[in-house]
């Protein structure tokens, strides 16, 4: 008889089955940075200074914060302690902070500044005991863990209230849910997991706002900024994209917006009316709009002009939401979100320009919203969306090219995450590009594969559609390459340079238009002290690392760095948006890492005056020349403190193929090694190229086990291509016959 397979328990199975999978790499501490947790209040207002206390690690000889507005400044008043003033000149809206000091800059946080000064959380905040708050005053807080927290407020019958609770603009780990409660406990009114409810109170009375996290979460980490005052809410903006520089008419959608007209096209939430309302709005050139967007953008937007638009009045700043910035004429397509309009498919499709681009809102089910365009034959056309990155994450968007009824092509999102899983570049915008294969009149479908499930109120889109136009974009990560497979821990942080040392900035490009040139990486508006070494992404790569090197006397401070990339010949120079991540993941596999783009003009570089632990440095004999099919030898000098005691291992990095070169081990006596490329066996094609090396070392510095990456001064190096080979030359040493005289008549022959 055959043996029965002995049962085995679900969670035996489970614990099998986890054991079985890679374990994470392990960290051990970095080298002292600064960095902030959490923030005792997340809300400011012109007036008098108000308190901030920051709570995190390293934070010893932090004397200094930086923020992203001028118009905001701190006093130190003792440890992780200042006060912070606000100028009237600086608009509501959301900023970053930083904390300077002798551990370099700190990850940034986000404060807001409003109208009013915040109340902070006080006493029990229960059902039996509410906080009482007024009309238009914050209240700055952190749930309890296992807990709700209730506030109450009195108001007028037929009020409309806008209840607002900011939470993961402000790199909260909340998930806010909140509701309006009446007599009895009866709920009103809740945000369905928005940021925002709109409330009209059916009589004069107290009511309370009850709010806690989706999983009843608690802590410092789980911060938030509540507000109930009579200010606007924006559901929408047609079109979402704007021309910079000019003034731009636009078409709001949403509630309380004084002046407005109904837009009984829409449903609403629940049967909620919906408002519309014209307005002329001044957009800044392009040069004043990068790094100002005052609105919490994913990594995927890196590089995307964006203009935030918040409509404000007597009553507050409505919401804010960001508008894609394009170069060309934006036509407002005409769809259900327009009062009596049919549906686009009984509609005459508008004809768009090329250049130029088109917007407005996904229609409910898949039909979609068709544009026509001409073209000619032999010409490229693309078209990209703008949706989920503009704010709208459930938006799944789809294109389709037709000509004359027949289907010819179709796009949807990118698959693949080009920044891996510690840089999540992944979205529903897809781009398509489209061969003209003949003259004539084409149509493109944008739709919405989520669309027949949308009530209400429906995603806005921007269709914007060029000719063959190669273009890239650039995305800062400061968290360090991956060691190996298993490293997918992913934590806030800044960027420190230390004396005499170097750091390394991963550098990733969003390629569009078909452009696979190399990109030559670099800095500018350096400050005294520090040099970039330029460094190049490969051509057909997608990444690359940036090196900044500081001098032995730098001096303890912070600065405004620009990283930049350009293309070859120069013509294309892209400013790199700067990642920043809300707070630690172990391993990505198991969560995803909370990223936005950080806000500011460039990398906020911290420089710290104790000098760097491990150095490495590259140089080469003579002109760093090579042939083709040949070799080049470098040298590495290796300098560490002794607390440095492991071999390191060199490794070769830059150009394409270097990820292959063998590593050199360095021992603890080992001040340089030697690192031949055979460029032959690397297949290193002629032209310039690259090279630097870093290594990895651990040590016990001050009691503390840390891990530090140090990277070389990156060498630059030709290869030719190789010698032509000489024409063969004629024999010299061969018979040479004497040439036959022609005869005279009467001689005889001899």
């Amino acid at each position: 008889m055959r043996a029965r397979t002995p049962w085995m328990p679900l969670w035996m199975c489970c614990a099998l089955l986890l054991a079985a999978l890679p374990a994470p790499r392990l960290h051990a501490l970095d080298l002292p940075i600064a960095k902030i947790d959490s923030l005792s209040c997340a809300s400011f207002a012109p007036g008098p200074d108000e308190a901030l206390v920051l709570a995190g690690a390293d934070l010893e000889g932090v004397d200094r914060l930086w923020f992203s507005h001028p118009g905001i400044s701190a006093a130190f008043v003792k440890d992780k302690a200042f006060t912070v003033k606000v100028d009237p000149s600086v608009p509501e809206g959301l900023y970053d902070v930083r904390a300077v000091g002798k551990n370099g800059v700190s990850n940034p946080r986000t404060i807001m500044v409003g109208r009013s000064q915040a109340q902070r959380r006080t006493g029990e905040c229960s059902l039996a005991l509410p906080m009482d708050i007024a009309l238009g005053v914050p209240v700055s807080g952190a749930t309890v863990a296992a807990a709700r927290d209730h506030f109450r407020i009195k108001l007028r019958q037929g009020q409309r209230v806008t209840v607002r609770c900011a939470a993961r603009e402000l790199d909260s780990r909340l998930v806010p849910l909140f509701s309006v409660l009446g007599e009895g406990g009866r709920r009103l009114a809740s945000n369905e997991r928005r940021e925002q409810l709109s409330f009209t109170a059916p009589k004069e009375g107290t009511y309370l706002v009850v709010l806690n996290d989706l999983q009843f979460g608690g802590g410092a980490e789980f911060g938030y900024r509540l507000l109930v005052d009579e200010s606007p809410i924006l559901e929408a903006v047609v079109p979402s994209a704007v021309q910079p520089g000019m003034k731009n008419r636009l078409t709001l959608f949403g509630r309380g917006l004084s002046g407005s007209v109904p837009a009984p096209a829409f449903a609403g939430r629940k049967g909620e009316p919906m408002e519309m309302l014209a307005v002329e709005v001044e957009v800044p050139p392009l040069d004043t709009l990068r790094g100002s967007a005052d609105a919490t953008l994913p990594p995927s937007a890196a590089g995307l002009p964006v203009f935030v638009y918040r409509l404000r009045g007597p009553s507050g700043a409505s919401n804010g939401l960001p508008l894609a910035v394009v170069d060309t004429p934006v036509l407002a397509v005409q769809g259900q979100g327009t009062a009596g309009a049919a549906s686009a498919k009984d509609q005459p499709a508008p004809l768009v320009p090329v250049p130029g681009a088109f917007s407005g809102f996904f229609e409910k089910g898949f039909g979609g919203t068709r544009l026509e365009f001409d073209a000619k034959k032999g010409e490229v056309v693309f078209a990209e969306v703008f949706a989920q990155r503009l704010g709208f994450p459930s938006v799944n968007a789809f294109l389709r090219l037709e000509k004359a009824g027949a289907h010819l092509a179709e796009a949807y999102s990118p698959e693949q995450n080009i920044g891996g899983p510690k840089l999540n570049l992944l979205h529903n915008d897809p781009t398509m590009r489209m061969d003209i294969k003949e003259d004539g009149r084409y149509s493109v479908v944008v739709s919405d594969l989520s669309g027949a499930d949308r009530p209400g109120t429906t995603a806005v889109h921007t269709v914007v559609l060029r000719r063959d136009s190669p273009d890239f974009r650039l995305v800062a990560a400061l968290d360090p390459p991956a060691a190996d497979a298993n490293d997918r821990k992913v934590e806030p942080r800044g960027v420190t340079l230390r004396a005499g040392g170097t750091v390394g900035i991963r550098v990733v490009a969003l390629r569009g238009g078909g452009f696979n040139e190399a990109i030559e990486l670099g800095a500018v508006e350096l400050p005294p002290g520090v040099a970039c070494e330029p460094t190049r992404i490969p051509a057909g790569k997608t990444e690359g690392v940036l090196i900044l090197r500081a001098d032995p006397g730098l001096a303890k401070g912070s600065a405004v760095v620009r990283l930049e990339g350009r293309s070859a010949d120069g013509k294309l120079v892209r400013p790199a948006s700067v990642l920043a991540t809300g707070w630690t993941i172990a391993d990505t596999n198991l969560d995803t890492a909370s990223q936005r783009l950080a806000r500011g003009e460039g990398l906020v570089l911290g420089m710290a005056a104790e000098p760097a632990p491990l150095t490495l440095a590259a140089s080469v004999n003579g002109a760093p020349e090579a042939t083709v099919g040949g070799s080049l030898e470098v040298g590495v000098k290796l300098t560490r403190v002794p607390d440095f005691k492991e071999v390191l291992k060199v490794k070769a990095a830059g150009f394409a193929g270097a990820e292959t070169v063998k590593e050199v081990d360095a021992d603890a006596k080992t001040g340089e090694v030697k690192v031949k490329l055979d460029l032959g066996a690397l297949k290193v094609p002629a032209g310039r190229h690259t090279v630097y090396f870093t290594t990895t070392g651990k040590a016990k510095i001050a009691g503390r086990d840390v891990v530090t990456t140090a990277y070389s001064t990156p060498v630059s190096f030709e290869v030719r291509p190789p010698a032509p080979k000489a024409e063969a030359k004629p024999d010299t040493k061969a018979e040479v016959k004497p040439e036959a005289k022609p005869a005279v008549p009467g001689e005889s022959p001899k």
